[in-house]
């Protein structure tokens, strides 16, 4: 186009015409004040000098390739560091004086360079961090076959995501045969599925599939394992204290029924022959001297058994022993009840630490597992020695108490016992002395080999359960 019709100063941009040789003829204002010299210098200047970036050789800069052969893009991205700053440059040809140049002119695309460059960081950063989350990203084609897949939880599956473009998505979520089409029309899809680690262990995921605009369908894999296992042992937790409600009325009913029975059995009768004794008393007549005093001794030993009786019922309800003279007597008048040394039964009692001071319950509890235990033995063990160990423990950070354990250990040299405890006459009464220690946030273990006796462990942490009374 002829010059004289062609103003570079209407170009809101840095514009120059330069001739075959490269050189600056004519300039704009704005490429003078992005040039920082005068027009006077900048004219017949080479324009890569002038207007294209410093730190670019000329031998290697695409511009002045174009200048010199006009073959190639037209249109270059350049990017001024010495500016901070980025470009984009088009040539097109024009006349002047009935010679023909070329106008270079220049576009500020830094904001849009910038913004490029976020949303590739944005996907470059998210990629890393799906890589590392444990759920797994996917996203399928048309044809069902899986263009990417990425997430820590990869490497829980046993599948070989190598050659992700060979996969086939139906070989990894097993639960979209025969789905594709239903979900591409609905845009959404939700489903769990359960796979195997390389480890043979069960992994549960949530799949939830997208459909954007391209047709291909994106989701994310959600690991629910730990959910899933949460809720089978509430589920179990709840059974469990379901067969705890009924084995406590279970054992009411025992109770009664042998409360029941022992005032029938021994108080009844003892009952009865006192009032017969009396009976015979009142209706005696011309009787011998002694008489009242035989009767009298008659009812003094009913009286003595009677009293035998109710304190051995009293005793199977409540240890008073407990209340009146603490855990370790109790425990040592419990091994005797329990007739084990009498038969010869080495029964060995260490105690350590300030179990004495101890909340009632957690006091009660540990009796009625050394109860049951020694009980357990007496019926079963044929063992020649009983160790039963009792320690609390506390560790201290200056003058803070910060742990507070309580631990019982009764270990035995019998016949032991195989197989599941709950099926082994040996774990009679056993399962609720468990709830009782579970509700003290304890534990409580029984482990046994044939032929090497029975070991049972019981720790209660007394700070977190509260139960502390000091």
């Amino acid at each position: 186009m002829p010059c004289n019709h062609f103003q570079l100063d209407s170009i809101p941009y840095p514009a120059a015409i330069v001739d075959h040789s490269g050189r600056v003829i004519r300039v704009n204002k704005q490429a003078i004040v992005f040039a920082g010299v005068q027009e006077k210098d900048l004219l017949n200047m080479p324009v890569h000098d002038a207007l294209h970036p410093a730190e670019l050789a000329q031998i290697d800069c695409p511009l002045c390739d174009y200048i010199k052969y006009q073959k190639g893009s037209a249109l270059h991205n350049t990017n001024f560091k010495d500016r901070n700053l980025w470009q984009r440059i088009s040539f097109s040809p024009v006349s002047i004086d009935e010679e023909d140049g070329l106008l270079q002119m220049g576009v500020d695309i830094t904001e849009y360079v910038s913004a490029e460059r976020e949303n590739t960081d944005n996907e470059i950063s998210i990629r890393s961090l799906l890589r590392k989350m444990p759920i797994i990203y996917y996203r399928i084609d048309k044809h069902e076959m899986i263009q990417e897949i990425v997430g820590a939880a990869l490497s829980k599956l046993d599948i070989d995501v190598g050659d992700q473009s060979t996969i086939c998505a139906t070989d990894v979520f097993h639960e979209l045969k025969g789905k594709y089409k239903s979900i591409v029309q609905h845009g959404r899809y939700f489903f769990e599925s359960q796979h195997s680690t390389m480890q043979g262990e069960p992994w549960f995921f949530h799949y939830i599939f997208l459909t954007p605009e391209n047709g291909d369908l994106t989701g994310f894999a959600l690991d629910v394992t730990s959910m899933k296992l949460a809720q089978r042992a509430m589920l179990k937790l709840s059974v469990d204290k379901r067969n705890l409600a009924r084995r406590m009325l279970q054992m009411q009913e025992d109770v009664r029924h042998e409360v029941a029975r022992e005032l029938h059995d021994e108080i009844g009768q003892s009952i009865t022959a006192v009032r017969v004794i009396a009976s015979a008393m009142l209706g005696a007549q011309d009787v011998a001297p002694d008489f009242y005093r035989k009767s009298a001794e008659s009812i003094s030993e009913v009286a003595d058994k009677m009293y035998e009786s109710a304190h051995e019922l009293m005793y199977r309800l409540r240890p008073v022993v407990l209340d009146t003279l603490g855990l370790e007597s109790a425990i040592q008048s419990c091994i005797h009840a329990s007739g084990l040394p009498q038969v010869g039964v080495d029964v060995n009692l260490d105690i350590e630490g300030e179990v004495e001071t101890m909340d009632q319950l957690v006091q009660l509890t540990l009796f009625r597992i050394v109860q049951e235990a020694l009980t357990n033995i007496a019926k079963y063990a044929k063992a020649s020695k009983v160790q039963i160990e009792i320690a609390r423990k506390k560790t201290f950070n200056e003058s803070t108490c910060y742990s507070d354990l309580l631990e019982l250990k009764i270990s035995d040299d019998g016949v032991g016992f195989s197989g599941d405890l709950q099926q082994n006459k040996h774990g009679m009464g056993l399962p609720g002395l468990r709830e009782r220690v579970q509700a003290l946030c304890g534990i409580l273990n029984i482990s046994s080999r044939v032929g090497e006796g029975v070991k049972l462990f019981v720790r209660i942490n007394l700070k977190m359960a509260d139960i502390d009374s000091q």
